[in-house]
């Protein structure tokens, strides 16, 4: 169970960095624009 609870940590941890970089792409190609 605290090994599942430790995975799901790093794969939520991962997801909201992608999500972040992912924003900041969006922000970077509205001021290109």
């Amino acid at each position: 169970m605290h090994q599942t609870y430790r995975v799901l940590r790093q794969l939520g941890f991962r997801q909201l960095i992608f999500v972040a970089l992912e924003v900041l792409d969006d922000e970077h190609k509205i001021d290109l624009w």
